[in-house]
């Protein structure tokens, strides 16, 4: 037999999330369960591609035909990254959305500058 679970007031168990700058987002549900999601992990991978590419390109003439081929080849390293990115987020949310047995999910505040200037009156007040 289940055992009975805490329910929201219209009777739909509850998962809250709070978005995250490590793991894409960590949720607790009302038994206290945790459920950490992961992002995309490729991203200082890609950086670093792009770094060289745009380092070339500097020094390169503008307008030249290497310059042009490093433009476009940088182009579709950032748009490779771009749907990975994308991709991950979409994989996310399908998995929040269809595999958890909550109904009701929450979502933690979004805002970065209330994050940081949380975090930055935190530091200061000693």
């Amino acid at each position: 037999m289940h055992a009975k679970r805490k329910r929201h007031k219209n009777g739909a168990p509850v998962v809250a999330f709070d978005l995250g700058i490590k793991t894409l987002a960590v949720g607790v549900n009302d038994q206290g369960r945790v459920y950490n999601i992961g992002g995309f992990k490729g991203g200082r991978w890609y950086n670093k591609q792009l770094d060289k590419i745009r380092s070339k390109r500097s020094e390169c003439k503008k307008k030249s035909r290497r310059y042009i081929y490093l433009s476009k080849v940088y182009k579709r390293i950032s748009e490779k990254k771009r749907n990975k990115q994308k991709d991950s987020h979409h994989k996310a949310t399908h998995l929040i959305a269809s595999r958890l047995v909550e109904i009701t999910v929450v979502i933690g505040d979004l805002s970065q500058r209330q994050m940081v200037t949380k975090e930055h009156n935190e530091r200061n007040k000693s």
